[in-house]
């Protein structure tokens, strides 16, 4: 669990190396941490906010630290539906899932053609932007970059995902090989609870979708009670790894002081 916690942070690293942007691995862990507790906070407006501005305050610009938040949602939550999606395949030729495939390879479209369109998000938030007389965003990522950083979010995802597969293992019978859409059941749920900007940290949703799911493939007192179990483990590593990267961290000028003492 703390091994998907972080990796996070390191892919949102190489997202601000590919926007020509650098930053201390201990200053990243702070502010993504820290700004991540915002995201309990109805309307989720703080987790983003909290992230701009405490990286224009370690002298990332603003604009590059918009159009980080920019990419990483819009990745993070196409991804999340699309691999959701795949969930109706395992269910396609029952009643209620008739059309599974086709809505699966609708959904797969629309996200190949989100894959070539950062330029025409790019155009749409700086064209707001200007009309609001803020900052615009810098030019797109490049396309090999764009690429990479998706692979990097998919294998978020999934190690979210198998960890999540080692919890519920832990209480049922549950097997990767017998049921492997277990790995798209965490994805969507998620994305789902963070589209939800009524639910803190898309709690009740996220168990909500969870519990819908996981009733196909374990017994339901199981499917009712692990997505909280997962809740509660989640939050309790939120806040370690919140408090000891608050407590590891310190000021460039700090570190620069200290160097020159030495």
């Amino acid at each position: 669990m703390f091994v998907s916690l972080i990796y996070p942070v390191f892919v949102w690293r190489y997202l601000l190396s590919s926007l020509g942007e650098r930053i201390n691995t201990l200053t990243a862990m702070r502010i993504w941490f820290v700004s991540n507790m915002g995201r309990y906070i109805p309307g989720k407006v703080l987790q983003i906010a909290g992230l701009v501005y405490l990286s224009a305050a370690e002298g990332i610009p603003k604009n590059k630290a918009v159009q980080s938040v920019f990419y990483s949602q819009l990745t993070a939550n196409v991804l999340g539906i699309l691999m959701g999606s795949a969930l109706l395949f395992f269910k396609s030729g029952s009643n209620d899932y008739l059309n599974g495939y086709q809505i699966t390879a609708v959904l797969l479209t629309v996200f190949l053609i989100l894959l070539k369109m950062p330029a025409f998000f790019s155009g749409s938030v700086n064209f707001f932007l200007r009309k609001m007389g803020k900052q615009t965003i810098g030019k797109e990522l490049p396309a090999k970059n764009y690429l990479i950083y998706i692979l990097l979010q998919t294998a978020n995802w999934f190690l979210m995902s198998f960890a999540f597969v080692l919890l519920a293992n832990s209480y049922t019978s549950v097997k990767l090989w017998n049921d492997p859409q277990i790995l798209f059941i965490l994805p969507i749920s998620w994305t789902l609870g963070l589209l939800a900007f009524f639910a803190p940290g898309g709690i009740g949703v996220r168990e909500s979708v969870m519990t819908y799911w996981l009733a196909d493939i374990m017994p339901v007192e199981f499917a009712l009670v692990l997505p909280w179990v997962y809740r509660i483990i989640v939050t309790f590593s939120e806040v370690v790894l919140t408090v000891i990267f608050i407590s590891a961290y310190k000021k460039p000028e700090e570190i620069k002081d200290n160097t020159e003492q030495n």
